[in-house]
C-alpha cells in the first residue's frame, strides 16, 4: 500500500530538512574555528545557572521562593512568597550568611524588582554597589504573600563567565 502525503506533512519533512542541513552547517563553521566556540559557550547563546532566595538562606522567607537565572549575560527573575517577619526597608533579605553571587552583579546601576500583596506593589531590588537584594521604601508586613513580577536585567561586563 502506497502512503499518500499531504501537502502539509511534505512541507514539515522539507522544513525539518532545511534545518537539519543548517545546523549541520553551523556545527561544521564551529569545528573549523574551536577559539569561536569557547567564546560562544561564555555568551548569550550558551550557559545557564540559578540562585534561589528562599526560608534556607532567608530567615524573611517562611514559604516559597524568589528565582534569579541567569542565562548568557541576561537574569530573569520570579518567584512568590510568604514573609515569615516583617521586612524593613533597606534591610538585605538574606542574613543567613549566604552572599549574592557575584556572577549575578548587575552593571551600574540598582535593578528593581516590583512584587504585589495585598493589592499593593512594593519594590524589592538589588543594590549595585553592595551587590546585596533590599527592600525599597517601607516595611513588608509578617505572614505576607508576594508575587514578584517577572523582570530582567543584563549582567556587569566584568562577571561575563559563569
Amino acid at each position: 500500500m502506497v502512503e499518500l502525503k499531504t501537502d502539509f506533512t511534505r512541507g514539515q519533512e522539507n522544513a525539518q530538512d532545511d534545518l537539519n542541513k543548517n545546523f549541520s552547517e553551523v556545527k561544521k563553521f564551529l569545528n573549523d574555528l574551536p577559539g569561536l566556540a569557547l567564546l560562544l559557550a561564555k555568551s548569550d547563546f550558551e550557559g545557564s545557572k540559578t540562585f534561589t532566595i528562599s526560608k534556607e538562606n532567608s530567615s524573611y522567607f517562611d514559604q516559597g521562593q524568589m528565582v534569579f537565572q541567569r542565562v548568557g549575560l541576561t537574569v530573569y527573575v520570579s518567584g512568590v512568597f510568604k514573609t515569615s517577619k516583617q521586612i524593613a526597608a533597606g534591610v538585605n533579605i538574606l542574613d543567613k550568611g549566604v552572599a549574592f553571587p557575584e556572577w549575578l552583579r548587575t552593571e551600574a546601576q540598582n535593578r528593581n524588582f516590583c512584587c504585589v500583596y495585598d493589592n499593593l506593589s512594593q519594590n524589592i531590588y538589588l543594590e549595585q554597589s553592595s551587590n546585596t537584594i533590599k527592600v525599597d521604601g517601607k516595611a513588608i508586613p509578617v505572614a505576607k504573600w508576594l508575587s514578584v513580577n517577572s523582570g530582567s536585567y543584563l549582567v556587569s561586563k566584568t562577571v561575563i563567565d559563569l
